[in-house]
């Protein structure tokens, strides 16, 4: 348990010896910390007497005053707690034992997972999922670096874990590309620069679609050859050679962002799948009516959903066009058919744009009306939607063709970082440097993303981003190389008893809170709940620096202080890892 846990539990326990509730009842109540500004008032505060007098219709100050009477009973409670103080508004707050915040520091910084809900469960996270012959631009690095937040929270709690992407590998827009290279000679555009070729071509084809109507039947007919696959036809051909260079490229660029996936379903396989099972439910012998044939013999599910929060309304979603085709509603729907045939999980999350949720509430409402174990595997499914990444506060879509690709932003992120290190890095090799710039630059990414709640908008600015100072990944960055320089100064740093000052103090707490921020941030997948620890440790630590002298004659003093700043380094560097970012030795 937590110490929040531990703290709670023991209030609990205490309101039912005190008779206010009983050993099956329950008060929802909250146990935080209290933050460093307001240190005076205690180190733990709760608002269980305020909540509890409302239950029970009973003075506030005298509902706080029976508890604090009771817990100042118990030994083990005082082993925890130095004392009580009952605040003018009815919080409850505490004031931790000295000795046991050395035990605490010693016991968190000794942590190598965060134990939670998710500890030794099946977790599947799909994310950074492309549009093949679209390169990967800005809003696929928002989705990756929010899907790799979800990874590494689950890495840190030692979920039983497996990574996967979904590319949408055929659609009416890549037969739309298909017919653009078709019109080039003898293939030879994949002798240029093939994918920005591929992507130029999506755009080509989109435009010309819509400004052709006479000759659409030329698109729809290559549409056929690939859903049908027509290995004969020249369309099935190129798109093969396309498909499979768009692979090798997205590989390739989701590397340079650190990720690598178990497991690749592609759009055309979850498809098929996808548009068996929405038939299948058309034999009214074998299943329960859940379709239905609409106009021109699409097949469709009644969605109901509710209008201005008030009354419901009844709409026709597709699910097999009325072409035969299945629609992305039926290919969600075989996605999460396939996601459990690969992995039976307990969880299932997937991480796409929130213009998307109104799609997939439609998907997870039709998986749970189907036969057998649907219900559960669509319960256990739950989406994670993001806002837009935007430049300077402009949208950019890659419809339209204006779009950074991840390469162009990590290209200009990198140059930038370069320029402001080339006269503060000095005596470490080429390939050291590249390193550094890297993890800096992914780090001014990462930070700039996750600081925010996923599903806000974000705009990146690379100044700001990119700065040593404020609240920016490289900031981060230098408090951990500015933490591991003093321990570099000394050789053999031992873990001796740490000594609890006032200068200490502020970071010793905030080491000690460590367990139960990181197991909320990942129980309620919300990466900027640890990217907010992270700079609170870090002002914590940087204040440290600043006031004491940590290298003295005073051998114990020195010990104390260098054995705190070991401490500090394991606990920052587990939280730096949550978010994604890689920690650096020097800067």
């Amino acid at each position: 348990m937590t110490l929040l846990e531990i703290i709670k539990k023991e209030l609990e326990k205490t309101i039912i010896n005190l008779g206010y509730i009983s050993w099956d009842g329950e008060v929802k109540f909250d146990v935080s910390f209290i933050d460093e500004i307001n240190a005076k008032f205690g180190d733990i505060t709760t608002n269980l007497a305020m909540i509890l007098s409302r239950e029970i219709e009973k003075d506030t100050k005298g509902v706080a005053k029976d508890i604090t009477s009771a817990l100042k009973k118990s030994e083990d409670f005082s082993k925890i707690v130095k004392s009580i103080e009952i605040a003018p508004n009815g919080f409850i707050n505490f004031f931790l034992q000295e000795e046991f915040l050395i035990k605490e520091i010693n016991r968190v910084s000794g942590l190598d997972f965060v134990e939670t809900k998710f500890t030794n469960k099946k977790v599947l996270v799909e994310h950074s999922s492309p549009n093949l012959f679209k390169p990967f631009h800005l809003g696929h690095l928002m989705n990756n670096i929010i899907g790799e937040s979800v990874v590494k929270m689950m890495k840190a709690t030692k979920a039983d874990l497996r990574i996967m992407s979904f590319p949408s590998d055929i659609s009416i827009g890549i037969a739309k590309a298909i017919f653009i290279l078709k019109n080039k000679e003898n293939w030879s555009f994949f002798n240029e620069d093939i994918i920005k070729t591929l992507g130029e071509a999506y755009t080509e084809g989109v435009k010309f679609y819509e400004e052709n109507i006479p000759r659409r039947d030329e698109i729809k007919k290559i549409a056929r050859n690939l859903f049908e696959r027509n290995e004969e036809t020249e369309d099935y051909r190129i798109y093969t050679k396309a498909k499979e260079v768009n692979i090798e490229y997205f590989e390739r660029i989701v590397g340079m962002l650190g990720t690598k996936f178990d497991n690749l379903i592609y759009e055309s396989e979850a498809g098929v799948r996808g548009e068996e099972i929405v038939k299948s439910y058309l034999n009214k012998e074998a299943h329960k009516e859940i379709f239905e044939i609409g106009k021109e013999g699409a097949i469709v599910f009644d969605t109901k959903r509710k209008k201005n929060n008030e009354t419901e309304e009844t709409v026709k979603s597709v699910f097999i066009n009325s072409e035969g085709y299945p629609t992305y509603e039926a290919k969600d729907l075989g996605l999460l058919d396939l996601k459990y045939r690969y992995f039976p999980f307990d969880y299932n999350f997937f991480i796409t744009d929130n213009e998307q949720v109104p799609h997939f509430e439609v998907v997870l409402q039709v998986a749970k009306e189907l036969d057998g174990n649907w219900k559960e595997i669509a319960e256990k499914s739950e989406h994670i939607p993001h806002g837009r990444l935007n430049l300077k506060g402009e949208r950019m879509s890659s419809r339209l063709g204006n779009i950074l690709t991840v390469e162009e932003v990590l290209g200009i992120v990198n140059k930038k970082t370069e320029e402001r290190l080339s006269e503060k890095v000095e005596g470490i090799t080429v390939i050291e440097k590249e390193n550094l710039i890297k993890n800096i630059s992914l780090s001014a990414l990462r930070i700039a993303i996750l600081k925010s709640r996923p599903g806000l908008n974000i705009d990146f600015d690379f100044e700001n981003s990119l700065s040593f100072e404020g609240a920016t990944g490289p900031y981060l960055l230098y408090t951990y190389a500015r933490a591991n320089s003093l321990l570099e100064k000394v050789e053999n740093v031992k873990q001796e008893k740490i000594i609890v000052g006032e200068n200490s103090l502020p970071l010793i707490k905030k080491i000690i809170q460590f367990e139960a921020v990181a197991k909320k941030g990942i129980e309620e997948l919300a990466p900027q709940t640890i990217v907010k620890y992270l700079f609170e440790i870090s002002q914590a630590f940087n204040t440290f620096y600043a006031k004491e002298k940590f290298i003295t004659d005073d051998k114990k003093s020195t010990d104390s202080n260098l054995a705190l700043v070991k401490d500090f380094l394991k606990v920052f560097k587990l939280a730096l890892n949550m978010v994604g970012i890689e920690e650096v030795g020097r800067m």
